[in-house]
């Protein structure tokens, strides 16, 4: 089961908010508020290695969401496959 969730958008502007702090063992839940596709995932850009698995591995679709939870201390950047562009920072603290 997914644990406590901080929400991020995806909005025009990008995400928001940018940087969100959690703790091991809980979830971060994106929602694309933009009109085009949402694809989550972590840098590096195209690999998504920096964090195996923290990827949707697909589009999200205008109003839809996607979570991920979080089992490994860091600092994980993040960005919008879709749009790279479009980045952020999940900080997960023991």
């Amino acid at each position: 089961s997914v644990g406590p969730s901080v929400a991020v958008r995806l909005a025009e502007g990008g995400f928001s908010p940018a940087t969100v702090t959690i703790s091991v063992g809980e979830a971060v839940r994106w929602t694309n508020d933009t009109d085009q596709f949402m694809w989550t995932a972590s840098d590096i850009h195209p690999t998504h290695q920096e964090y195996a698995g923290f990827d949707a591995f697909r589009p999200i679709a205008t109003g839809g969401t996607w979570s991920f939870l979080f089992d490994t201390a860091g600092v994980w950047g993040y960005h919008n496959h879709m749009d790279p562009d479009r980045t952020g920072t999940v900080i997960v603290k023991e």
